[in-house]
């Protein structure tokens, strides 16, 4: 009867002696057919998460090699068509291109411009996008980590890798890194700063724990208009490949942050 399993009740009653308390067929039928179960709940994977663990949210490093090969091709394109063209047109009287055997002679000084134009921005196009390739292939992205104690934030910004320590020695490259504490926050949001500036993080802090003037600025926190502090932002329309865009920080911010998150989105009932 262990192995019966959800057939052991009707089995049971099967097997009475009495053939009078032996179940019906309606009543076999009713037995056979299983009790409901309650909806499952589905929870979301921020639901499932464990206080414990954190969410870090980083640019792929594929990504930024990428674009700053994409970036440094261009400046080397546009500007080997430039001097190539004006190189070609002076340099030569006529038209003459050699490649081995090869060679293509014209009459016209005119046709040298977009031969050397094509030959120059084409190999110092190619030499910058090699050296754009090689520099993003050893630029960090930003981190932004948010865990149950607060958001910590790691930064390699330009103005941050020439600053001078308190003996006036240069400070070594690295990122500069700091922790907010949820304890400390009034509230915190993923804003746009202007119309055509990317998504920034923005903080209040609480009275008690307001930073000081020199912390936010070794940090480059600003002060953001109408209250609050920017901790992450990025002043150029064209987010930098090595800058983390927060609209990536949403559900974790729900997760974490709880009731310190401000979700544009959520719109509350009149």
């Amino acid at each position: 009867m262990e192995r019966a399993g959800a057939l052991a009740p009707l089995l049971f009653a099967l097997l009475e002696k009495d053939p009078a308390r032996r179940p019906t067929v309606d009543v076999a039928r009713e037995l056979l057919i299983p009790p409901p179960r309650p909806p499952e709940q589905r929870t979301k994977p921020w639901d499932q998460a464990r206080r414990e663990e954190s969410v870090t949210v980083a640019n792929k490093q594929s990504e930024i090699a990428w674009a700053y090969s994409k970036t440094a091709g261009k400046i080397g394109g546009y500007t080997g068509l430039g001097i190539g063209g004006i190189l070609a047109a002076l340099t030569f009287p006529d038209p003459v291109l050699s490649l081995g055997s090869l060679e293509l002679v014209g009459d016209d000084r005119l046709q040298n411009v977009p031969l050397g134009a094509a030959v120059l921005g084409s190999l110092l196009g190619f030499v910058c996008w090699l050296g754009g390739l090689i520099a993003g292939a050893r630029a960090k992205s930003d981190i932004i980590t948010l865990d149950a104690h607060g958001l910590t934030v790691s930064s390699r910004r330009w103005n941050q890798l020439h600053r001078l320590t308190e003996g006036g020695t240069p400070e070594p490259p690295g990122p500069e890194t700091f922790t907010l504490r949820w304890g400390a926050l009034e509230r915190i949001a993923v804003e746009y700063p202007r119309a055509k500036e990317p998504a920034a993080i923005a903080v209040w802090f609480r009275p008690a724990a307001k930073p000081s003037k020199a912390w936010r600025n070794k940090h480059d926190v600003e002060k953001r208009q109408g209250g609050g502090v920017w901790v992450y932002r990025n002043h150029s329309t064209r987010p930098h490949p090595r800058t983390v865009n927060p609209e990536r920080l949403r559900n974790a911010l729900k997760h974490y942050a709880g009731a310190l998150y401000e979700d544009p989105h959520d719109v509350p009932d009149p």
